[in-house]
């Protein structure tokens, strides 16, 4: 597993920051270091994500941290996840690497990208049976299906049997996922879980 004490995530707003933070104190008493990047959208290119992430990337590289994880959401792009993760890390290569400043290997080695297939939520769904735990919020006949590549908000409204809420209900939902079952059910989630060597 990663060391979270020398990791930080580059993350799109408050929903997933409140999220990660309270999923990974739950599940591992661990205290991570987040960062806003606040700059998703269906039409941000992957070099408009590196100029939005470049301050916070130059700032955290000269810090103590030995893994930089940056997780932005694919939405509706026609490119697959991992297509779209490596034109991001690549943007990122090309505005951080410098001769004699940031080498490239290092960069390589520090910095990681996940990409949920499509949106956050699609993490979410990916364990349905861990959160119809939450009786007042998700119906009981709510059903597990392969759900990456689609719209992961819409079909957890579908779901809901309250108006979704996603800066609430996100970090509430999230807590009861389980690594291994969505590890099972999603792709995308399973890279993300290789990577933090949390299976």
């Amino acid at each position: 597993m990663i060391d979270f004490q020398k990791s930080v995530f580059l993350l799109d707003g408050i929903t997933e920051i409140r999220s990660f933070t309270q999923k990974f104190e739950m599940e591992f008493g661990a205290h991570v270091s987040v960062r806003k990047v606040g700059c998703n959208g269906r039409d941000v290119t992957a070099a408009g994500y590196a100029n939005a992430a470049l301050g916070i990337l130059k700032e955290v590289l000269g810090r103590h941290y030995t893994m930089i994880i940056c997780i932005a959401d694919r939405e509706g792009r026609r490119c697959e996840a991992a297509e779209f993760s490596t034109h991001l890390r690549q943007a990122i290569f090309r505005l951080l690497s410098h001769p004699g400043r940031n080498d490239l290997a290092e960069l390589e080695t520090k910095i990681k990208v996940c990409i949920p297939d499509r949106m956050f939520e699609n993490w979410i769904i990916a364990d349905v049976e861990g959160i119809r735990t939450h009786k007042g919020l998700v119906r009981v006949n709510a059903k597990q299906r392969k759900f990456d590549g689609t719209n992961g908000a819409h079909q957890l409204k579908a779901m809901m049997k309250v108006p979704y809420k996603k800066a609430l209900h996100a970090p509430v939902l999230f807590k009861s996922v389980r690594i291994p079952t969505a590890v099972g059910n999603s792709p995308s989630f399973r890279h993300f879980a290789d990577l933090l060597g949390i299976i």
